[in-house]
């Protein structure tokens, strides 16, 4: 067995290794949050963010059963603000948030 052989044989065996390393990414990429999302028991979640521009944004967050309002800029972050109540069922199956939304598009 020559050098050439000795070199193809180790090229072979990082290219193998770099293959499984690459398909163990690809797996904990795709299955490692699911599995993390299912069984951390988390109270919050951020339930919609709203880019306003110039690094302004618009947070809702849900806290348990609660939701918050949250602003953020690049300079402060404002106070949560409760706004449970606008997610509250309202007649006709229809939350206020929901009424409000359809409104705006009309």
């Amino acid at each position: 067995m020559g050098s050439t052989g000795l070199v193809a044989r180790m090229f072979s065996s990082v290219l193998i290794v770099l293959l499984v390393g690459a398909v163990g990414l690809v797996v904990v990429k795709r299955f490692l949050p699911r599995i993390a999302a299912n069984g951390s028991g988390r109270k919050l979640a951020a339930v919609d963010c709203v880019h306003l521009g110039a690094r302004r944004t618009v947070h809702l967050l849900q806290v348990g059963s609660r939701r918050y309002l949250v602003a953020s800029s690049r300079e402060a972050v404002s106070a949560p603000v409760d706004v449970t109540d606008a997610f509250a069922e309202g007649g006709a199956g229809m939350s206020a948030y929901e009424r409000v939304a359809r409104e705006v598009e009309s």
